[in-house]
């Protein structure tokens, strides 16, 4: 035994968003090198004070007051389950400006901008949502494969028919509630970002296939923005609600008011801020999921880390999965759309998927080394009712349970005097590299 065993490591991180919220204590042996990339932690705001002074001084835009002036209904859009955006203060006090315009909650709607994601439970919206979920207004869950949902409201330059859900279309004044987060092909999320939730699966198909990834957090000015804001003049946004969280999940700065003019400058704000130094050359990355850990369906988001490093880097995505969602296909024709109905209904993409499983867990039964070869293995602490797995396999990759049977593993494949060089990535969905 190496006297360096009895020194240790200690990291600790955060895990299961809107569930669990816990934070896990990760034990590396003492003389491996551990880079703990956190990027800033920006600090918390005076939650009302920061919430009423940008309501109170919206950007290129009048103030809501003027807006809700002799309107009578109203439209909400807030982010779904899968983003850490506290919309629950957020809303409280758009609700209670809305009251003092005159106009009834029962004339206020909420939509919550789910897209292609399928929400199966709706009380895993309860830790984001409080008592919103509790009867106080409507709440809206557009589901895209209930095409008599949504409506035309015009055509771009380049010919996509853009379909809106009708609850949209229909409220005198539209208001979005968005989180500045780093994203693959936006740039950055937020302002018109949101119109994804609220769009028809016809307009999605068309949109979607047209763009590729043009650099996470490096750029404003994206393709992909500017035809989401093509779409939001078509449909409208009258006031736009842009928030820059920290760590916690806490809200750091708002900027409200024209959605072009505030997301902008919320998002140059972010672009100075949440960067972080990648480090290609380590022999193990560890991509921490929080505040995105919690579903699947977007850990994409997390595996930034990960690309352009070595093939011999052993890499970990830390999750805390509490279901398994999932997301609707893209159809672009009749014949695509029945083909993605026929697979619904004959269970042959959930057969597949186990088909897959079993295959990879028959291969590392084999040869435990199998594990390794997809991009990454899973780090899962909490594996809630639920979530789907054949063995240890979930989806199409190996899950660690246990920290402790992981680091024994790991610790095999490198010389025991190796000085092994770790780079940890917290809070990796809000990051981006510079």
């Amino acid at each position: 035994m190496n006297v360096n065993d009895f020194k240790k490591n200690v990291i600790s991180v955060k895990t299961g968003s809107w569930s669990s919220e816990r934070e896990l204590k990760l034990t590396f042996p003492g003389h491996w090198r551990i880079n703990h990339i956190k990027g800033v932690n920006l600090p918390e705001a005076s939650v009302v004070d920061e919430i009423r002074n940008s309501f109170d001084n919206p950007i290129q835009c009048g103030q809501l007051e003027q807006i809700l002036q002799g309107k009578k209904t109203v439209v909400i859009v807030v982010d779904d389950h899968t983003r850490p955006t506290p919309v629950y203060d957020i809303v409280a006090e758009l609700l209670n400006r809305i009251s003092r315009q005159g106009i009834p909650a029962e004339n206020v709607k909420l939509i919550v901008a789910l897209g292609t994601h399928v929400l199966q439970d709706t009380s895993h919206l309860k830790p984001k949502f409080r008592d919103l979920l509790d009867g106080r207004i409507k709440i809206v869950f557009p589901d895209v494969r209930t095409l008599k949902d949504y409506v035309h409201v015009g055509s771009t330059q380049s010919g996509i028919p853009v379909y809106i859900h009708h609850e949209y279309r229909d409220a005198d004044v539209r208001i979005t509630v968005s989180g500045i987060y780093p994203h693959d092909e936006a740039g950055f999320s937020g302002g018109a970002k949101i119109m994804i939730g609220l769009l028809g699966l016809r307009t999605l198909s068309k949109f979607h296939r047209k763009y590729s990834v043009t650099g996470r957090g490096r750029f404003l000015e994206t393709p992909f923005r500017h035809e989401l804001e093509t779409y939001a003049d078509i449909a409208g946004i009258d006031w736009s609600i842009n928030i820059v969280l920290n760590h916690d999940k806490k809200i750091h700065k708002l900027w409200c008011g024209d959605f072009r003019r505030a997301f902008r400058e919320a998002a140059e704000y972010a672009k100075s801020r949440l960067w972080v130094e990648k480090s290609n050359n380590a022999d193990v990355i560890i991509s921490n999921a929080y505040p995105l850990d919690t579903s699947l369906s977007v850990e994409g988001k997390s595996l930034w880390p990960f690309h352009d490093t070595p093939k011999s880097t052993r890499r970990i995505l830390i999750a805390s999965p509490v279901y398994s969602d999932f997301r609707i296909p893209f159809c672009e024709s009749k014949r695509e759309a029945i083909m993605q109905m026929i697979k619904r209904l004959t269970g042959a993409s959930r057969i597949k998927k186990i088909y897959d499983q079993i295959r990879l867990w028959e291969e590392i039964k084999k040869d435990s080394n199998n594990k390794w070869n997809p991009e990454y293995v899973y780090f899962i602490p909490d594996v809630q009712k639920g979530v789907t797995k054949i063995g240890p396999v979930i989806g199409s990759h190996y899950a660690f349970l246990s920290w402790d049977s992981l680091m024994n593993e790991l610790q095999a494949l490198f010389p025991e005097d190796k000085n092994v060089a770790v780079s940890l990535y917290d809070n990796a969905p809000l990051a981006f590299p510079r």
